[in-house]
């Protein structure tokens, strides 16, 4: 992910009561092991046509990676591991908020039933106000002055 870039997860609503069970923590890099939530729940019928009609669709650097935008703004990535899905995620483009993105993947994530997995492990409602605020959130911090090394 390119540092203007802002990452989210979706997580499927109904286990998310079981996160505590399924023992999900991040590794060493922070990436977590998202497959076990999605188990073998199924997208909706039509989840390709919606996004394609709303997100031009981009030619995957893997063959079982889906993906929507652009690598280097906008961009939504449906990854399958044996026919199953693996991890659903998308990134923005901080520098230049694209609305009309972050409002088809939130009504996608509305679709599938999920809530969004923010940068900083806090998990959102799936809305355009609550994505807006976690990318501002963060933009924020961005701007503040690092400590001193010494």
């Amino acid at each position: 992910m390119a540092i203007w870039q802002y990452g989210f997860h979706l997580l499927p609503q109904e286990e998310l009561s079981n996160v505590g069970s399924l023992n999900l923590i991040p590794d060493e890099d922070g990436l977590w092991d998202f497959d076990k939530l999605w188990g073998d729940r199924k997208l909706p019928k039509g989840y390709e046509e919606f996004l394609d009609s709303r997100i031009k669709k981009c030619n995957s650097w893997h063959h079982d990676i889906k993906c929507w935008g652009d690598y280097s703004a906008n961009i939504i990535e449906i990854v399958f591991a044996d026919r199953r899905i693996d991890d659903i995620h998308f990134r923005v483009d901080v520098s230049s908020l694209d609305f009309a993105f972050i409002e088809s993947v939130v009504q996608f994530a509305q679709l599938c039933d999920c809530r969004l997995l923010t940068q900083e492990h806090a998990v959102i409602d799936a809305n355009l106000e609550g994505v807006v605020a976690a990318i501002k959130d963060r933009k924020r911090g961005l701007h503040k002055r690092p400590r001193s090394f010494t």
